[in-house]
């Protein structure tokens, strides 16, 4: 369907596993149900779908390859537990991402670069690392650190980097007051679970 132009909607049967590299790139689509089923969309699938605004990913889904959803108009992102990886898209408009229940332990490199719309992110418990420039011109992206240890060094942290700094919202059990370093960005943050 790549440059199909004329496509607009699409409803993808049951039982289909994998969405092929570009597979919708540059079509007009404006609406995608994607069958519970899906385990894989590989990259640039839905790339240049300008019209694209909303994208539900089934439960299943396994794998996100890279630019999937380069240059479209999706805000709002639920990312399944099963996927392990999500990398930078492209153009991307995102308001809201939700990695939460995702197996992501690593915020790569770039990943949210230059999202100036996106103002919340959830990020899952099981993370461990943010790299270098990962939320790099985020402008909009608003400081909120859920902490459930050692809150007062964190907190000084975290008076740090107030307006008009961009930061994040950070959901996890614990965390090690290390997480802040004294430049957020480009240099790279860990995060460790306390034992």
């Amino acid at each position: 369907f790549r440059n199909c132009t004329s496509l607009e909607n699409i409803s993808l049967p049951e039982g289909l596993v994998r969405i092929r590299s570009a597979c919708f790139a540059g079509t007009s689509l404006s609406e995608v149900t994607l069958p519970s089923t899906l385990q894989s969309i590989e990259e640039s699938a839905f790339e240049g779908c300008v019209n694209l605004t909303r994208l539900e990913l089934p439960e299943a889904l396994e794998s996100i390859g890279k630019n999937f959803l380069n240059n479209t108009g999706v805000t709002e992102l639920i990312v399944p537990a099963n996927v392990s990886s999500f990398s930078h898209q492209e153009g991307a408009q995102f308001v809201s991402v939700d990695l939460s229940k995702s197996a992501i332990t690593d915020i790569e490199g770039q990943t949210f670069k230059d999202n100036v719309s996106l103002e919340n992110i959830m990020l899952p418990e099981g993370l461990l690392a943010i790299s270098d420039g990962a939320f790099i011109g985020c402008s909009s992206l608003h400081i909120s650190l859920l902490l459930y240890h050692t809150p007062a060094r964190a907190s000084d942290g975290i008076e740090r980097y107030t307006s008009p700094r961009p930061t994040f919202i950070l959901r996890m059990r614990r965390m090690e007051s290390s997480i802040l370093s004294s430049e957020m960005s480009p240099a790279s943050t860990a995060l460790s679970t306390a034992a």
